[in-house]
C-alpha cells in the first residue's frame, strides 16, 4: 500500500486589516520630509504708471509728461494702462494739476492694442467729435505724448507706437493734421524693370544700385509686362501677355523667379491695355483691359478671377485729348485714398510737357477724384516719349502715389516719385536701370 506523504506543517498567521495599518504608513512616509510650502497664488494685479500733462511741471506743448500710478489687471497690463489713461485723470490728480484730454467721455474708447514685430499697435474708438481740439498743433503733441509713453512704459519689448481710428491710421493721423507713418504691417513699393522682354531686375530699396532680385521669365517678344499678387500673398510676382494667333495669352506666376506660369487664361483683346488690380479688397490682384474707342474714350473691363470670360464690371472713365498728336494716355491703377481697394487713372501728357493725373476712388464711371499735374516736362526740355508714368505706395502708408522714370540718352534713367496725390516735388529720386528697360514697381 502506498502511503500518502506527509503534508509540510501549515504556519498559521494573524491578518491585520490593512485599513488599520494607513495611519502608521502614513506617520512612516511623512516622517523627516519636510513640507513644501505650497506656491503663493499669481497676483491679480499690477501697478503701472499712465502719463498725463502738469502745467506746473513743463510745458504740454513740449511733449512733456508725468507718470501717476494705476492698479490694472496683471494678465494684460498694456491694456490695462491704456483704459486707465483714456479714463482721465482722477479728482485728486486734477488738484495737483495733473490733466489730459482723456476723460470719463473717452472711457472705454480703446477698441484693442497689441504688440507686432515691436510696434505698439493701438486702435481707438472715434473719439474726434470728443476732443476736436487735440487735432492742433500743440493738442496733438500732448496727445501722441500721453498715448505714447504711456504705451511704452506698459509694453514690454517695444520700441514704437502705431495708431487707428477704427482700424484706419491715416484717419487719426489726417485728424492731427499730420502725414501718417509707413503702415507696420504695409511694405513700400520699389522699383523694377524688365530688360529685353524677359530678364526682370527687382530692387527693394527706393535708391540706385544693383538689382537685389533677379530671374528669367518670359520671352523677348511678349508684349507687355506687370507685377502683381496674383494668389494673395502679400508678394508682388511676374506676368506677361503673349500674343498668340491674336489672341492675348495671360501667363502669369506666383513667386519672383523663372519656370512655367501659374495661371494661364486668354483675356481681352490683343491691342488692349492690360491692368492689374484687387477690385475687391479681398487681398488678390486679379486681370482687367482697358480699351480705347476711336472718339479716346478709354473704357475699362475689370475681372475678379484669373480666367477668362466676361468682365465682371465695365465703365467709361478717362479719354485721349490729343490722339495722334502725342502719346497716348496711359492707364494706370493704385489704391488712392487707402481703403483696400484699388481703382483706375489715365495720365494725360499736354503739349507743354505736362503730365496730368486723373486718378477716381471707385470701378465706377465719373468724375475724377484726383486731378492734378505732377511732373513738368517743360522744366527738363524733355519730350513726352522719354517719360513713363508709374504707380506705387513709395511711403508704405497703404495709399498709391504718382511717379515718372524719366529715360535722357544712354544715361540710367531717373525715377522721381512722390508720396501725394498732388502738384509738388519728388519726395524719392535716383537713377536705376537704363533706356530702354521697362520700369515697374513691386512690393
Amino acid at each position: 500500500m502506498r502511503t500518502r506523504p506527509l503534508l509540510p506543517a501549515i504556519r498559521t498567521r494573524r491578518v491585520v486589516p490593512w485599513l488599520a495599518l494607513l495611519p502608521l504608513l502614513l506617520a512612516a512616509i511623512g516622517s523627516g520630509v519636510d513640507d513644501d510650502p505650497p506656491p503663493d497664488p499669481a497676483p491679480e494685479t499690477v501697478e503701472v504708471e499712465i502719463y498725463l500733462s502738469n502745467d506746473t511741471l513743463g510745458d504740454p506743448c513740449t511733449g512733456e509728461v508725468f507718470p501717476v500710478p494705476r492698479t490694472v489687471a496683471a494678465d494684460d497690463p498694456l491694456t490695462g494702462a491704456l483704459e486707465a489713461l483714456l479714463a482721465g485723470p482722477t479728482d485728486a490728480e486734477r488738484d495737483e494739476d495733473y490733466w489730459s484730454w482723456f476723460s470719463d467721455e473717452t472711457e472705454g474708447m480703446l477698441r484693442s492694442v497689441e504688440i507686432v514685430a515691436g510696434t505698439v499697435m493701438v486702435d481707438l474708438e472715434d473719439l474726434r467729435p470728443v476732443i476736436p481740439n487735440a487735432s492742433t498743433s500743440c493738442g496733438s503733441s500732448i496727445l501722441l505724448s500721453q498715448l505714447g509713453t504711456t504705451a511704452l512704459a506698459a509694453a514690454e519689448g517695444a520700441s514704437s507706437v502705431f495708431y487707428m481710428i477704427e482700424g484706419d491710421h491715416l484717419v487719426f493721423f489726417e485728424w492731427l493734421q499730420l502725414a501718417p507713418p509707413g503702415h507696420p504691417l504695409i511694405d513700400a513699393s520699389n522699383p523694377a524693370i524688365v530688360r529685353h522682354g524677359n530678364q526682370w531686375y527687382l530692387r527693394d530699396s527706393l535708391t540706385g544700385g544693383p538689382a537685389t532680385t533677379t530671374f528669367y521669365y518670359g520671352r523677348s517678344g511678349d508684349s507687355q509686362h506687370m507685377l502683381c499678387d496674383w494668389n494673395g500673398d502679400g508678394t508682388q510676382t511676374p506676368g506677361v501677355i503673349r500674343i498668340i494667333d491674336g489672341r492675348p495669352n495671360w501667363l502669369l506666376r506666383n513667386t519672383q523667379s523663372g519656370g512655367s506660369a501659374d495661371h494661364s487664361f486668354i483675356y481681352g483683346r490683343a491691342d488692349d491695355r492690360a491692368v492689374c488690380g484687387d477690385w475687391n479688397g479681398d487681398g488678390q490682384q486679379t486681370p482687367g483691359v482697358v480699351r480705347e474707342r476711336a472718339d479716346g474714350t478709354y473704357v475699362w473691363h475689370l475681372h475678379s478671377w484669373l480666367r477668362g470670360g466676361a468682365a465682371g464690371v465695365s465703365f467709361e472713365f478717362g479719354q485721349d485729348q490729343y490722339p495722334g498728336e502725342l502719346p497716348p494716355a496711359w492707364p494706370v491703377v493704385g489704391d488712392w485714398n487707402g481703403n483696400g481697394y484699388d481703382s483706375v487713372g489715365i495720365v494725360q501728357g499736354h503739349p507743354d510737357g505736362q503730365l496730368q493725373w486723373q486718378l477716381r476712388d471707385a470701378t465706377v464711371a465719373g468724375a475724377p477724384d484726383w486731378d492734378f499735374v505732377y511732373y513738368d516736362g517743360a522744366i527738363w526740355g524733355d519730350h513726352l516719349e522719354r517719360h513713363t508714368p508709374i504707380v506705387g505706395d513709395w511711403n508704405g502708408d497703404g495709399r498709391d502715389g504718382p511717379g515718372v522714370t524719366r529715360a535722357s540718352g544712354a544715361v540710367s534713367p531717373q525715377w522721381l516719385l512722390r508720396n501725394d496725390r498732388s502738384a509738388g516735388f519728388a519726395d524719392h529720386s535716383f537713377r536705376y536701370g537704363r533706356h530702354l528697360d521697362i520700369a515697374l514697381s513691386w512690393r
